[in-house]
């Protein structure tokens, strides 16, 4: 049982409010309420659940603005990759209550070196639209399934930078703005918390009091990463960057 006193309360506030900031405008906001979740006594599992849990608040935040605002491009993609996640993210949770993480991290360190390159020498990142008009055939489909699929594994078993995985695919590999493809990692996500924090609540491992606290303070950031999202490439190429490399240096952290 953990209490939570006013210092307690502060770190779940504070990291909440940057997590909902972060995780609205490019994703990565576990960077940010992981650790404010381990600052209060949580053990590994407990702060996972609980992390879905409080960024499920913020992530259906941000579903409803970017689709009130117009940037979110419901179909194909979006709702193929959906039907993917929601699998995906049981067998992550599922696996992530068996094994440890080490393996899957190196893989994802590994991919996020290559998406910061990419970002950092290709200027027009996310700047244009360039979705194809064709039908949807039968492999295109196929290929947005799988990706869905992986973007939910990865949300259950590890968290952070889902939503910069979900963003970066769909605009290298299917034409979306960075707007765009925002809008739609917001939904991806979303789907992939609160499947995500059920699995997890079905085993135990979710701090219902800590959670909400820190999901209102994610609902507080998430309206103000909302605001400065609609700067479009001008401010989410930079956050994207800069979150990527502290996603490195997290992961890099307890190798050394």
């Amino acid at each position: 049982m953990i209490t939570l006193g006013f210092s307690q309360l502060v770190i779940l506030i504070v990291g909440g409010f940057f997590a909902g900031v972060v995780d609205t405008i490019i994703g990565g906001g576990g960077l940010f309420s992981i650790p404010a979740l381990f600052l209060v006594g949580a053990p590994a599992q407990v702060v996972l659940g609980t992390n879905q849990f409080a960024l499920s608040m913020g992530s259906l935040i941000g579903t409803v603005k970017f689709s009130q605002k117009g940037y979110m491009r419901w179909w194909p993609e979006t709702l193929i990759c959906l039907i993917g996640t929601l699998p995906g993210t049981i067998l992550g949770v599922v696996t992530t209550i068996q094994i440890p993480p080490e393996i899957l991290q190196v893989i994802i360190m590994i991919l996020l070196v290559v998406i910061g390159v990419i970002v950092l020498l290709k200027k027009e990142f996310g700047t244009q639209e360039r979705i194809g008009k064709g039908s949807l055939t039968l492999a295109r489909a196929l290929i947005i399934f799988l990706l869905g699929l992986f973007f939910g594994f990865y949300e259950g078993f590890f968290g952070p930078g889902s939503g910069l995985l979900i963003i970066f695919s769909l605009t290298i590999w299917f034409g979306f703005s960075l707007l765009q493809a925002s809008g739609s990692a917001k939904v991806i996500s979303l789907v992939g918390n609160v499947t995500a924090f059920i699995v997890f609540a079905m085993h135990g491992s979710v701090l219902w009091v800590a959670g909400l606290v820190m999901g209102i303070s994610v609902i507080i950031g998430a309206y103000v990463g909302v605001y400065f999202a609609q700067y479009g490439a001008k401010i989410l190429r930079p956050v994207m960057l800069t979150v990527i490399v502290l996603l490195i240096v997290k992961i890099l952290l307890p190798i050394f």
